[in-house]
């Protein structure tokens, strides 16, 4: 497992909930928050992080499941059936991008953070293809021409890396 290195100072010692790294060594904030980095093929796997609490505007009825849960759901299913999936996926309470939801952030280090919003449960395919195009570019940025169609006006902002790529070897 590669080390993850950023702002923050390495930790010794155990941290609740991660898995050290070379030397014993963790990036963390203090001592109880540790940045976890799946590494596949020699980098990290891009995050695709969806809200599970996007309601699309309107009331829930009792027993529905918010929009945001069947998206998570929806690409959890798409992932399972996946021979390689390009991304790991994480659930989040809320973007606060109410007014384009569902929404949903792909992130991976040394890369941009892209927020993505107006999703629904049928654009699961098109998450991973763009998952898929996002993990392959170095920088994370994926033009509008390279992105499927349906995602080619979704993205709502981008915001830089604040965890470096680990160096190349």
């Amino acid at each position: 497992m590669a080390e993850a290195r950023g702002r923050w100072p390495p930790v010794r010692g155990p941290v609740p909930g991660c898995v050290p790294g070379p030397g014993g060594r963790h990036l963390a904030r203090g001592r109880t928050r540790c940045v976890i980095v799946e590494i596949v093929g020699g980098a990290a796997k891009p995050e695709l992080h969806v809200c599970i609490t996007c309601r699309i505007g309107r009331d829930l009825v009792p027993g529905e499941d918010c929009a945001g849960r069947r998206l998570h759901d929806a690409v959890a299913a798409r992932l399972a059936a996946h021979p390689a999936p390009p991304v790991a996926l994480r659930e989040v309470t809320c973007f606060s991008a109410c007014q384009r939801g569902c929404a949903i952030a792909i992130s991976a280090p040394g890369k941009w953070t892209y927020l993505l919003g107006g999703l629904e449960a049928g654009l699961a395919e098109d998450l991973l293809a763009y998952g898929a195009t996002y993990a392959a570019s170095a920088s994370g940025a994926v033009l509008p021409s390279r992105r499927p169609e349906s995602l080619r006006s979704a993205v709502i902002g981008r915001i830089p890396s604040f965890v470096p790529q680990e160096p190349s070897a």
